[in-house]
């Protein structure tokens, strides 16, 4: 969207997909800007700021987490010997 200084694109009418991309970010939340520059925006402030899927995470088939198999089959083991 901005390829030139910011003080150049202030001063220029914006086009209509300019428009549109400002006004998505800004009803989301999110930064706009080349992946990199998100990236490197994550790093300093220790954040996830890209869109990840929506919903929560999917539990096994067991519906532990994983830590708790582990531990559980590690308890069996020992109970085994």
């Amino acid at each position: 969207m901005v390829q030139k200084k910011w003080s150049e694109f202030l001063f220029e009418y914006p086009d209509s997909t300019d428009i549109m991309t400002l006004r998505r970010h800004e009803r989301t939340g999110r930064p706009s800007g080349q992946e990199h520059f998100i990236e490197k925006l994550e790093t300093l402030l220790n954040r996830p700021l890209k869109l990840k899927k929506p919903g929560r995470k999917k539990k096994n088939r067991y519906g532990f987490p994983r830590f708790a198999l582990l531990k559980l089959s590690l308890f069996f083991l020992v109970q085994i010997k």
